[in-house]
């Protein structure tokens, strides 16, 4: 009985003990990111478009109803930017537009 109470103490020691080595290397590489100041420059600019779908819609030509079906894509424009300091990288996302390849309502 005595072993098995020593040997759960054990355990509970090297748990507890691996538990605060784990918060303060947490709390070390955090307090790092807060206090580094970098130097962000825009490095390259990419615009890319995306066929996101299609619908059909109606419209009147010669007094004839017609059918016609419109393509749905969105422009994105992606900003990388880069920080000679630490050789850090990060980019930005946005939505310029959405382009419907016909003229409707």
């Amino acid at each position: 009985m005595k072993i098995r109470i020593s040997v759960l103490m054990l355990v509970l020691m090297f748990l507890i003990s691996s538990k605060v080595e784990m918060k303060a290397a947490v709390m070390e590489h955090g307090s790092e990111e807060v206090g580094q100041q970098h130097n962000w420059e825009k490095s390259s600019t990419n615009y890319d478009r995306i066929h996101t779908g299609s619908h059909e819609y109606t419209y009147w030509k010669n007094f004839m109803r017609e059918t016609r079906t419109c393509d749905i894509s969105i422009k994105i424009k992606t900003v990388v930017y880069y920080c000679d300091l630490h050789d850090h990288t990060k980019s930005t996302t946005h939505l310029e537009e959405t382009i419907h390849s016909g003229r409707h309502k």
